[in-house]
């Protein structure tokens, strides 16, 4: 979202989203630790990431666009350089993440990143010790649904081993 129309800042009272998996921006908020520690609450009217995002603005002049790939200007400034110097995995992969959702369209994205919460809410119930918590918030969205399920019901002895020594075994049998 480019710099055309830039004018006065239109009032976050006209900034609506819904969607509380997927930022404005690309980033993956259901897999957020800070999101799981009640330390965000996401890109919604009057949080603090829609308060502070240069973003918000942008998209309410742009006719208050869900996320910023659906612009035509998409990547913009907004997005030069942002990933080079940011240590948090969720904003390395927003501009693939957007890329993904724009390619796939949004509803399949959102499907793969429920399952994706699916996954962490179980980890996090079965195998966090209290000190984990980023750790699973990291690899589940690093890693691909698929290889997830693959590792996880696979004959994958070291896992299984894993999973007996820090939580329940649901191998069933194996």
């Amino acid at each position: 979202m480019g710099d055309k129309g830039q004018g006065a800042d239109p009032g976050l009272e006209n900034f609506e989203r819904t969607d509380g998996l997927f930022s404005l921006c690309g980033l993956n908020c259901g897999l957020c630790g800070f999101r799981l520690q009640g330390s965000c609450n996401g890109c919604f009217k009057d949080s603090f990431c829609a308060v502070s995002c240069p973003r918000v603005p942008c998209s309410i002049r742009h006719g208050n666009l869900q996320y910023c790939f659906e612009c035509p200007e998409y990547p913009c400034r907004h997005y030069y350089g942002f990933d080079s110097y940011d240590t948090l995995v969720l904003h390395r992969n927003q501009r693939r993440d957007m890329q993904k959702a724009k390619e796939i369209g949004i509803d399949a994205y959102l499907a793969e990143q429920r399952r994706k919460v699916g996954l962490l809410n179980r980890l996090i119930e079965g195998y966090d010790d209290g000190h984990s918590q980023v750790f699973f918030c990291t690899a589940v969205n690093m890693l691909s649904v698929e290889t997830w399920h693959r590792y996880s019901t696979g004959p994958n002895p070291r896992l299984r081993a894993w999973r007996c020594r820090n939580g329940p075994d649901t191998s069933k049998g194996r």
